[in-house]
C-alpha cells in the first residue's frame, strides 16, 4: 500500500489502477484470518481501478477488474449471502462486451464457467438459465481436454451443477448432470 503513497490516482491512474489490482489480488488469496473482511477489501480495490480503467479507452483492463470484482462478490456471495452473487453475474456479463468468444476465447470460455458455477449459487433461481448452459457447453471445445485439463473438468463440473439445479430435475438433465461429472471424473481422480 506503500506504492499507493507515490502512484496517486489523480498524478499516476494507471499505475495506482494497476496498484489497485495488485492489493485486490493479494487480499483474494490472503483469506487465511476473516475472508468476509478481506473479500470486503479486494471489491473496494477493484471498483477503486475501475474508476480509472473504462471499457472504451482500456477495455481489455477494464474486462480484467470487473471479472476480478465478480469473484471477490461471487466468493463473499457464497460466504455471507445477500445480493454479492447478482453482482458477481451482471460483472461477468460486462466482460463480454469486451472478452467476445472471437477475440479473447480463452477469456471468453472462463467467464462461462464462472457464470453458471455464480449463477447455481443464486438463492430464489429457477435454475440456471438455458442460455448461460449452451454457452458453457460451446465453452467446451476452447477449453480442450488435452490443452486445458483442469478448465476443461471445471467446466463439466459447473455444468453439471447446472442441470442439477434446474428445480425439477428431468430423466434427461439428470443424464446430462451425470455425463459432466463423469467427464470431470477423467481428470478429478481420487489421488489427487
Amino acid at each position: 500500500e506503500a506504492a499507493l503513497r507515490v502512484y496517486r490516482e489523480d498524478a499516476w491512474p494507471k499505475h495506482w489502477a494497476a496498484t489497485q489490482m495488485l492489493l485486490a489480488g493479494v487480499h483474494l488469496r490472503s483469506m487465511v484470518d476473516d475472508p468476509p473482511r478481506h473479500l470486503a477489501k479486494a471489491i473496494e480495490h477493484y471498483e477503486a481501478a475501475l474508476r480509472v480503467w473504462d471499457e472504451s479507452t482500456t477495455p481489455h483492463e477494464w474486462a480484467d477488474a470487473q471479472a476480478g470484482l465478480g469473484d471477490a462478490c461471487s466468493s463473499l456471495g457464497a460466504s455471507v449471502g445477500g445480493t454479492y452473487g447478482y453482482r458477481a453475474v451482471e460483472c461477468y456479463l460486462s466482460t463480454q462486451r469486451v472478452w467476445t468468444r472471437d477475440a479473447f476465447p480463452l477469456e471468453w470460455a472462463q467467464t462461462q464457467q464462472r457464470l453458471v458455477s455464480t449463477y447455481a449459487d443464486l438463492p430464489n433461481r429457477e435454475g440456471v438459465p438455458l442460455q448461460l448452459i449452451g454457452r458453457a457447453e460451446a465453452a467446451l471445445d476452447i477449453f480442450m481436454n488435452a490443452a486445458h485439463p483442469t478448465k476443461w473438468a471445471m467446466l463439466h463440473t459447473a455444468l453439471a451443477r447446472a442441470y442439477a439445479t434446474q428445480g425439477d430435475v428431468s430423466i434427461h438433465e439428470g443424464s446430462r448432470a451425470i455425463a459432466h461429472c463423469r467427464a470431470a471424473l477423467t481428470v478429478f481422480t481420487e489421488s489427487e
